[in-house]
């Protein structure tokens, strides 16, 4: 999903795989490896010297974004953290944010957070797509900051990206498939003894009724 550019920047970037996956493939001419801890940032070293690629990276230590400030960076990767964390990250850098090209966020958790934040906030999304890993799925936002973002349909709660429904993401059925089952588990183990409970129910059942027509929707 990342275009080819100059220089991109992995925040959080573990052991900095991405990056020199990038390098490997030509995709990027430098990468900006960022994290807030020592360890992670000597393991990327690590693997960039093995790769032979580490006199293209540069490394620095820091919170988020703001490692990035007054650097040449065209683009952004956070992938790996968790929806709340990505958006207060994003929130908190504003002022960064709006110099990139885009930014490629890839949550492990709470995509719907993320989802919400983009969908309501000074940005475009300029892609999306569904990553498959053994039994779980991942959702990834290629995105760009914009003072007047084209408004997206809330889809489900901001469950299901309006650009997967779009691409007809080929992972798309089945995505929806688990968010059905999901559903329908908690439904099942809802105990329907006060009011909050029953306005739960209502709402979980008209979820499950609005995936399983946009399911509908995929198969035709």
């Amino acid at each position: 999903m990342i275009p080819p550019t100059d220089v991109v920047a992995d925040i959080g970037t573990d052991h900095g795989y991405v990056l020199i996956e990038l390098l490997r493939q030509n995709k990027i001419k430098t990468g900006i490896a960022s994290d807030n801890k020592v360890g992670p940032l000597d393991k990327a070293k690590m693997n960039a010297a093995e790769a032979g690629v580490k006199v293209n990276m540069q490394f620095t230590l820091g919170n988020g974004l703001e490692t990035l400030k007054g650097l040449p960076v065209n683009g952004a990767v956070l992938a790996g953290m968790g929806g709340v964390l990505t958006r207060d990250l994003l929130e908190k850098d504003l002022s960064v944010v709006k110099e990139l090209d885009f930014l490629l966020l890839q949550p492990a958790q709470n995509p719907e957070v993320l989802r919400e934040y983009l969908y309501n906030g000074p940005f475009t999304i300029l892609d999306e797509a569904l990553i498959r890993e053994e039994r779980r799925f991942y959702e990834a936002f290629l995105v760009c900051y914009c003072d007047h973002p084209e408004k997206m349909a809330e889809y489900v709660n901001y469950l299901v990206g309006e650009r997967l429904i779009q691409n007809q993401d080929p992972l798309l059925p089945d995505f929806l498939e688990e968010k059905i089952r999901e559903g329908e588990a908690i439904l099942a183990k809802l105990e329907l003894n006060s009011e909050s409970a029953q306005i739960r129910q209502q709402v979980l059942t008209a979820r499950i009724k609005d995936l399983r027509r946009l399911k509908d929707d995929c198969a035709g």
